[in-house]
């Protein structure tokens, strides 16, 4: 990711924080809270990832779910 200038990794996957060291992966990581990672599930949490992707810190893990 480093190589390829991402800034922000998207994921549903809610143990990447406890399998990876993420400071060292230079990026911030948006864990969606969800049900499962159909379009129909995700696409309602993207307003709110949108909204406060600025805020998003590189070496960090941003919790965002439906209920925010």
């Amino acid at each position: 990711m480093r190589q390829e200038r991402f800034e922000v990794f998207i994921t549903a996957d809610r143990n990447l924080q406890f399998q990876q060291h993420l400071p060292a992966a230079a990026v911030a990581v948006v864990v969606l809270r969800v049900g499962s990672t159909r379009v129909a599930d995700t696409l309602p949490l993207m307003t709110q990832v949108r909204e406060r992707i600025e805020s998003f810190k590189r070496g960090t893990v941003t919790i965002v779910s439906g209920s925010e």
